[in-house]
């Protein structure tokens, strides 16, 4: 039996050759994942049964639903232009691993604030690592730096 790095390997050598003119698809990595024979098959956790899929399929529909709900915050004694929108739900940092539960940003306080924002920062920091490596990939790292800072001052206040 082959290991994960195998796999991936033969998989990523696949999307290679599926990739034509720059373009790939994922109806088109699906369509070829469907076949048992294809190290594409074997490279992600598919759902094949259509019923199961689907269902699954609407609940991230209803996560992306969750996810997309802000509410505007507002502090006494602070100009309105820094009042902002934020998240109106998080992901609950007392879910099991696996579980797909939210709750109230606004009501999470101490241990439990804390964890989300850790979250936050973990998914943050991945964004940044591939953002770095397509920077790389391009010859762009200067102007990715530059970017991330203007974000970074524009997110403390500072004027730029």
């Amino acid at each position: 039996m082959k290991d994960i790095r195998q796999i991936r390997a033969a998989a990523f050598e696949r999307l290679q050759k599926l990739d034509t003119m720059g373009k790939l698809t994922a109806r088109r990595v699906i369509q070829e994942a469907r076949n048992p024979r294809s190290p594409l098959h074997h490279a992600a956790p598919w759902t094949w049964d259509k019923a199961v899929a689907a269902q699954q399929w609407l609940e991230h529909q209803a996560r992306v639903l969750i996810e997309s709900y802000y509410v505007t915050v507002s502090v006494e004694a602070v100009p309105i232009e820094d009042c902002g929108q934020v998240v109106a739900f998080v992901r609950d940092p007392e879910a099991a691993p696996g579980q797909q539960l939210y709750t109230a940003a606004s009501g999470l306080r101490g241990e439990a604030a804390q964890l989300v924002l850790e979250h936050e920062v973990v998914r943050i920091a991945g964004y940044i690592h591939r953002g770095w490596g397509i920077a790389q990939q391009l010859q762009l790292q200067e102007e990715y730096i530059t970017r991330l800072g203007v974000l970074v001052e524009e997110l403390a206040g500072v004027p730029a």
